[in-house]
């Protein structure tokens, strides 16, 4: 009997310790932070979004709402709340933008950003709206850690990418935002899609959330 007990309890803590090492998986990863994802609708397109802090900012690609004064709406998980949103900061080199939810809850669910490492190799999951599919995720790994694409370093990984999954947050099994997803790499103008996903890079997102003093990373741990 103290043999069994004793059993039970090293799965236990072997399970425990192992959720510690592994992370969250897909099914976790999903549950807790696509309410975190949003859809940004503009006058020209859709694009993905996620939120940064519990006030409702924004992060999502430049490309997705070009300029400054564009007109904005969110779409919130799941998909059933519309609202209008404004460009507070735009950064057309790094491909990103920061908008703010007019007017509403001081309580958003939202990620953190925080320096962590990322390496070839390791699992990322990306939640988006890849041709319209709302809140779909996909799953793959770092491919390259550093490629230079279209004037700038950027993450290389796996996941399925798609018109509309720009802006699509790119997890580790954590849950740490590692990236953001900024589209696919076109092989020839006749060949289509090389089926290659790159991202914004961890530290470029860091250094745009960090620019001026309306951010301090802590503040967003």
């Amino acid at each position: 009997m103290r043999q069994y007990l004793l059993g039970v309890l090293t799965g236990v803590f072997l399970g425990i310790a192992a959720s510690n090492v592994w992370g969250m998986g897909a099914p976790r990863i999903y549950h807790k932070y696509a309410p975190t994802v949003v859809q940004v609708m503009t006058e020209n397109g859709s694009g993905t979004g996620v939120i940064v802090n519990r006030s409702g900012d924004v992060l999502t690609n430049a490309h997705v709402v070009e300029e400054l004064d564009a007109e904005v709406r969110i779409i919130t998980y799941p998909g059933d709340a519309l609202y209008e949103a404004k460009v507070i900061k735009i950064d057309k080199v790094k491909d990103l933008a920061l908008l703010d939810i007019k007017g509403h809850s001081l309580n958003w669910k939202h990620v953190r950003i925080k320096k962590v490492n990322v390496y070839v190799g390791q699992d990322v999951y990306s939640i988006g709206h890849p041709l319209g599919r709302d809140w779909s995720i996909s799953n793959g790994i770092i491919s390259a850690k550093q490629r230079f694409y279209y004037g700038s370093y950027r993450t290389q990984s796996t996941v399925i990418t798609n018109p509309g999954s720009s802006g699509s947050p790119l997890f580790d099994r954590k849950g740490n935002l590692i990236g953001l997803v900024r589209g696919l790499v076109i092989a020839t103008p006749f060949s289509g899609f090389s089926g290659i996903s790159i991202a914004v890079t961890l530290d470029d997102i860091i250094d745009f959330m960090t620019i001026k003093p309306r951010y301090k990373l802590g503040d967003l741990k």
